[in-house]
């Protein structure tokens, strides 16, 4: 394929101009449960590979009263899996989790199945339920949520109340790895591990332990270290 002309393509794509779709190189499609394959294009979702059309952009409301403006849905309506304002593929939340970190006013939803959680880190929601409109952001929740945008401490570990800022600390000032090897130990143990609950995520922290490691190495370079925790983070779930 000529580069610059699948450039031009791009760009066409994202500025909502005429194109013609079966120039796209497949692999601009990108497949998610349940909801078939999109194409993507600039990290938004513009046509389903079955060649539906997508609708115009619109808002929705938060639970707390924002509008917030969203990508682009597919004409047929809004997949439930999807955030609405990245498009970003989501995970199923349990309803222990979000009963856990919304704030007790909006605890009657925690009762209801639907409910997702945006991984996007630029991203201000944070749970969502398309099929019933309902929208929590960072602002509307209890709890910090260590991947988004936030201030310090950044939570990273929640079972173990580990931050960011330890984490760092343990490997530019200390040079060891005693925090990552406590959240090892308790993470392998199985015993009372409890991230489904603590965790807004409903996840293990492993790959938030893991990209804040991989920064802080690439500022303080230590053979020894590095091996260390690298080492000690392949041993930590990350679901």
């Amino acid at each position: 394929m000529n580069w610059h002309n699948f450039g031009r393509l791009v760009h066409a794509a994202t500025s909502f101009t005429s194109i013609a779709w079966s120039q796209l190189p497949f692999n601009v499609f990108e497949s998610y449960p349940g909801i078939g394959n999109l194409a993507m294009v600039g990290g938004r979702i513009l046509k389903r590979a079955s060649g539906e059309v997508m609708s115009d952009s619109e808002s929705v409301r938060t639970i707390g009263g924002d509008q917030l403006e969203v990508t682009v849905w597919p004409a047929s309506g809004k997949p439930p899996g999807l955030c609405p304002v990245t498009a970003t593929a989501g995970h199923a939340v349990k309803q222990v989790t979000l009963g856990n970190h919304i704030r007790p006013e909006h605890w009657h939803w925690a009762w209801r199945d639907g409910f997702f959680f945006c991984p996007e880190p630029a991203c201000r929601v944070v749970y969502y339920n398309n099929l019933a409109g309902v929208y929590f952001t960072q602002e509307e929740i209890r709890t910090q949520v260590g991947i988004k945008s936030g201030p310090p401490p950044t939570p990273v570990c929640y079972c173990m109340n580990m931050t960011e800022e330890d984490i760092m600390e343990e490997i530019h000032v200390k040079r060891c790895c005693d925090s990552l090897e406590d959240i090892k130990e308790y993470t392998r143990a199985r015993t009372g591990k409890l991230c489904h609950i603590t965790n807004p995520a409903g996840r293990c922290c492993g790959r938030h332990v893991t990209s804040v490691v991989e920064r802080a190495l690439a500022r303080t370079p230590d053979k020894q270290v590095e091996s260390q925790a690298r080492n000690i983070c392949c041993q930590i779930p990350e679901a």
